[in-house]
């Protein structure tokens, strides 16, 4: 991963995912960035429909992965997908996405701003299906010229052309559905007064 880091970044690679900042006392979008914001309500709380431009880095579950990330500028530097609410009274708030909680911030976090690619979202769970299509197309690839194409070239078998032939088209549908799994998806978020609901905010699927 720090490889990959490594690479991107010389790549110039953008950091951010995308970024939204709403004001509770005003109602405004004051910053969307990669993202578009539309409908935004303020009755009653705050609602509005947002569609991202991009997924966060899918990062798998391993602790030395994990060590390795938080101990360098991985997040910051290629994860980055703020998410600030300012003029929120003081207090805690729960952070729900999809009807689940994802986290509970003090106002004061909200208004530094929290970074969603660090949390269970819904958007690293789509970042994830596509990270595990990425491993099957590169299995597929892998596979039929390590094991099928070159070991067995020398024997001229009349099976080994078309097995390559249904191992390409097989390639070929993992790519199509991983192309469809990276597509950004819109999402309707909402907010309501935290002592009428188990969560301030929440954030429901389009």
């Amino acid at each position: 991963m720090l490889m990959a880091e490594a690479l991107l970044k010389s790549w110039n690679a953008p950091a951010l995912v995308a970024a939204v900042e709403i004001d509770a006392v005003t109602g405004a979008v004051t910053r969307a960035e990669n993202t578009a914001v539309a409908e935004l309500n303020t009755k009653d709380g705050l609602s509005w429909i947002e569609t991202d431009q991009a997924l966060p880095m899918p990062i798998e579950k391993d602790s030395r992965i994990s060590f390795a990330i938080h101990s360098s500028d991985f997040m910051n530097a290629l994860d980055d997908e703020p998410l600030r609410v300012k003029g929120l009274p003081a207090g805690s708030y729960t952070l729900n996405i999809d009807g689940g909680s994802v986290g509970t911030f003090t106002a004061a976090q909200l208004a530094t701003g929290v970074n969603l690619a660090e949390l269970a979202t819904p958007m690293a769970a789509q970042a994830g299906e596509v990270l595990l299509l990425t491993h099957y197309h590169n299995h597929l690839r892998y596979s039929s010229r390590r094991f099928v194409s070159f070991p067995l070239s020398k024997y001229g078998f009349e099976t080994t052309r078309p097995a390559l032939d249904a191992l390409d088209m097989l390639e070929s549908d993992v790519v199509s559905a991983q192309r469809a799994a990276a597509q950004p998806k819109p999402h309707r978020y909402e907010s309501g007064p935290f002592d009428r609901s188990p969560a301030w905010l929440s954030y429901a699927g389009a």
